[in-house]
């Protein structure tokens, strides 16, 4: 294929991409590494699966975006991969790739449908997906971004300090009583004992 403008803008614009999502991927594994207790309880378990679908999506997108986006054309590939799938039983990356038209919609779409899941899930530590027309290339790093933007919002949530328990400080003034006013206190309740017995002697 001879070498065009286009030809190399589109391998560059592939190899900062495909970088941006295996440098994501990297903070993602730290991320779940270094609070995995906490990513195997309730439902932060969903937003880690979800996290990884995004990830690995992205990742399998990254190399099928160079498309047109013609609904003819997405249609045909989607017919072919069908008949893929029937006649061999089997489909890989090769496939994926010539038939990009459909399947760089259907990793896209699974991305976009995770993320619309986490935002459910976490609102304040997940983006929302917001609905427009974008071309292939421009939806690719879109959800990209929130990726990148729902890793960096989880960590600060999950690093954020735990407030104290309100019984640890209901509990201080106690211990900080004064050794004096506990001295004068014991010597009033002596006092007090002292006058009972006498009075009780009396009668």
């Amino acid at each position: 294929m001879p070498d065009t403008a286009d030809r190399t803008e589109h391998f560059q614009w592939l190899v900062e991409n495909r970088h941006r999502n295996q440098m994501c991927a990297l903070q993602l594994r730290l991320l779940l590494r270094d609070h995995e207790k906490t990513w195997k309880t309730g439902r932060y378990s969903y937003a880690a699966q979800e996290l990884i679908s995004v990830s690995f999506s992205l990742w399998r997108a990254v190399f099928l975006a160079e498309k047109t986006g013609n609904r003819s054309a997405v249609f045909n590939d989607g017919f072919s991969f069908l008949e893929r799938v029937i006649e061999d039983n089997s489909i890989a990356y090769a496939q994926d790739k010539a038939m990009r038209e459909w399947s760089f919609n259907y990793y896209t779409k699974a991305a976009r449908f995770s993320l619309e899941y986490l935002h459910r899930l976490y609102p304040t530590a997940s983006p929302s997906y917001l609905h427009a027309t974008r071309k292939p290339k421009e939806r690719w790093e879109y959800c990209q971004a929130l990726l990148e933007q729902a890793v960096l919002q989880f960590r600060s949530q999950l690093e954020k300090p735990k407030p104290r328990k309100v019984r640890d400080i209901a509990a201080k003034p106690a211990k900080s009583r004064p050794k004096a006013q506990t001295k004068a206190n014991r010597k009033t309740v002596r006092k007090m004992q002292l006058d009972a017995k006498n009075g009780a002697g009396d009668s």
